[in-house]
């Protein structure tokens, strides 16, 4: 029977550290990404409601109420979007824990509950987060339509 020596197990050690890292900076990517498509969205989306901003601001809705109403849209479809994001990814990682064992060709020890429902959360906050963070931009956008200039340009 050989004995793995210490040199193996920590060339092993850090090519793990390396995969690692790689995965890692490649989650940041796709975050940041996400994020930027999101903004975009947004974007487009205040852009196609200023008959409806300016409306509401002839009806006299403050600034305030226009920014804070597309924060807590974009807050809402995050968060529900997390949720759905969250359960199909526990929906797939959990059943499919004895194939993933078997292509690896290694055991594969799935981490705790606990830990994995702490995974979950992060994940669902971290989602709810980048939502309105994304849409802050666009919804000071919002909040500055003016109803006079809508109406002058004949957007309505």
């Amino acid at each position: 029977m050989l004995v793995p020596t210490r040199r193996f197990v920590d060339s092993v050690a850090s090519g793990l550290n390396a995969l690692i890292f790689f995965i890692v900076a490649l989650e940041s990517i796709i975050w940041i990404m996400a994020a930027l498509v999101l903004a975009i969205v947004f974007s487009l989306t205040v852009g196609e409601r200023k008959k409806e901003f300016g409306i509401l601001r002839s009806i006299g809705a403050a600034k305030t109420k226009l920014a804070a109403l597309v924060l807590v849209e974009s807050g809402i479809i995050s968060f529900y979007g997390g949720v759905i994001g969250t359960f199909f990814a526990g929906l797939t990682m959990l059943p499919f824990r004895i194939y993933i064992g078997s292509v690896l060709k290694m055991p594969y020890v799935q981490p705790p509950v606990d830990r994995l429902a702490l995974i979950f959360l992060a994940s669902l906050l971290l989602s709810f987060a980048v939502g309105p963070a994304a849409s802050l931009i666009p919804s000071l956008k919002a909040g500055r339509s003016d109803a006079y200039s809508v109406i002058r340009w004949g957007e309505l």
